[in-house]
């Protein structure tokens, strides 16, 4: 089929917090380059805009900086890249000024200092927010700063199929299919930077949006591009349990930070029998300390006792999860709280250096999609939101240092003069009624493998029946689609089932318990 196609010098996948914060940095930096944003949904839709908590950042002084770097590296289990945890918490403390310079406002008391916070795993209060929808309040005012760059342009509803890599080792284009039209596309680029966040909805419960089904890491696996530490997949240990709900909707570590206790069907506080920092443990302890006690009650959640905080502070502090709780119904000031561990955050990804990049020269990773060192094995709360600012600069900056070098020489490998390219392997596929239920039936069937046999605690025997079923999952779909058939419903499950199966081989070869991985058969 011929299909128009689009040439950009730089061209960024996801509208996220790593995607933003490295557009108005590579945009600034090569004020005559183009730069293209291509979003799968609405520029505002990403995991960023849940970030409830805030952005962990340090004070200028070495004790504040190497607790920083300590309790990274404790609640990662001592499987993170210590320079990169250094590197990161250094760039920290300068990352404040930056985002206030951008229009961002964190939260302040009444005396005029910053109004922080201590959440899980962390020995200090630096966690900078607004009220209790941080992620929402960057994200907005990245979106405004964006859009005010005369050198960005964003093309939304936009799904990403596949990339084309050159025999010079190159990355020359990447397949979309436009939503809007269902036509497909190429958009050939000098640079390109994935930032299509996280892979959560391979769960059947999770705080990630309906598009985090691991699109940009997909890709880069079907490209042989090499994954790290992706079986590390953190659950929250408090979402708000309710099984109509899709994503769920996520209690904010903060709150425990405030003094909110766990409390199990028997009216008992339970945490000091699994970790000295109780509540505040970090999320992996925690999860699996309320996944037993749900086990052990044969019930389907447990509850967060707020009782005990002041109800003004409740409000001022935490507006959209008491409103969001009132809707239900719940009034935490005198309620139990119902809570669920859920699906939260990929720790690994697709494997980069410290500058976002991936062994293909001209392709950067960022965020979530990212496997940066920075998490190990379990992140601490908060980190993600300031990695995903230090490496956007990191990227922008050798990127504009190094473009020459990066860049493609693309016009004298295609014809720009034309419009039209032609695109044999894809064909736009309209589903019939019977084909959307089989495609649903199957994404159902890997949220339930996934949440019942690798979740929060795993066994051998349970990696090994996933590893039939998303086998059998695969057979289905080959023996219903064609191969270069393109529809977006089906472009999700297969992403979902790549991603699946490169988890499933990580969980495999991992023969030892760390942070967040939990096999039953590997203790001793």
């Amino acid at each position: 089929m011929k299909s128009k196609h689009l040439h950009t010098d730089i061209l960024i996948v996801g509208s996220g917090l790593a995607g933003l914060s490295f557009a108005i940095n590579i945009a600034n930096k090569l004020p005559n380059s183009k730069v293209l944003i291509i979003t799968k949904n609405d520029i505002l839709e990403s995991n960023s805009r849940y970030a409830q908590g805030g952005i962990a950042l340090s004070k200028n002084n070495s004790n504040s900086i190497q607790k920083h770097i300590d309790d990274t590296i404790i609640a990662g289990d001592y499987h993170n890249d210590k320079k990169i945890v250094e590197m990161v918490v250094h760039h920290s403390t300068e990352q404040l000024t930056k985002l206030e310079k951008l229009g961002i406002n964190f939260d302040k008391n009444i005396t005029g200092n910053y109004n922080k916070v201590k959440e899980g795993g962390h020995s200090q209060q630096r966690i900078f927010h607004t009220k209790d929808a941080t992620g929402l309040h960057i994200q907005e005012v990245l979106i405004n700063k964006v859009k005010s760059l005369p050198n960005i342009e964003i093309i939304t509803f936009q799904q990403v199929i596949d990339l084309e890599i050159n025999d010079n080792n190159k990355l020359n284009s990447i397949n979309v299919l436009n939503l809007k039209n269902k036509s497909t596309y190429q958009i050939y680029s000098q640079v390109f930077y994935l930032a299509t966040g996280g892979i959560g909805q391979i769960f059947k419960n999770t705080t990630n949006p309906p598009i985090a089904t691991g699109d940009g890491i997909a890709m880069a696996i079907r490209a042989n591009i090499e994954t790290q530490d992706i079986e590390f997949v953190q659950f929250h240990p408090t979402a708000l349990f309710d099984e109509n709900e899709n994503p769920n909707f996520l209690i904010s570590e903060a709150v425990r930070g405030a003094g909110a206790k766990l409390i199990n069907h028997k009216s008992k506080y339970f945490m000091e029998k699994y970790h000295p920092l109780k509540e505040l443990a970090p999320r992996d302890i925690v999860s699996r300390a309320i996944k037993t006690e749900i086990d052990n009650s044969q019930s389907q959640f447990l509850y967060l006792d707020c009782r005990n905080i002041n109800k003004d502070f409740l409000i001022n502090n935490f507006p959209n999860i008491y409103n969001k709780c009132l809707s239900k119904n719940i009034n935490i000031s005198k309620d139990l709280i119902p809570i669920v561990p859920v699906a939260h955050y990929l720790c690994g990804g697709i494997k980069v250096n410290k500058h976002s990049q991936t062994k293909i020269p001209n392709l950067f990773i960022g965020g979530e999609s990212a496997c940066t060192g920075l998490h190990g094995a379990n992140r601490l709360a908060s980190n993600s939101l300031l990695e995903a600012i230090v490496f956007s600069e990191n990227a922008s900056e050798f990127i504009s240092n190094n473009f020459n070098e990066l860049n493609n020489k693309l016009n004298t490998e295609i014809n720009t003069e034309s419009n039209n390219i032609i695109i044999n392997q894809y064909s736009y596929l309209n589903l019939t009624s019977i084909q959307i239920e089989l495609i649903n039936n199957l994404k159902r069937r890997i949220k339930e493998e996934f949440s019942n046999n690798l979740g929060i605690l795993k066994s051998n025997q349970s990696i090994e029946n996933t590893k039939n079923s998303l086998i059998e999952i695969e057979k289905i779909i080959t023996n219903n689609f064609l191969k270069n058939q393109i529809n977006e419903d089906l472009l999700d499950l297969k992403n979902m089932l790549t991603v699946c199966f490169e988890i499933l081989k990580a969980s495999k070869n991992r023969t030892t318990n760390c942070g967040v991985f939990y096999n039953i058969d590997n203790v001793n």
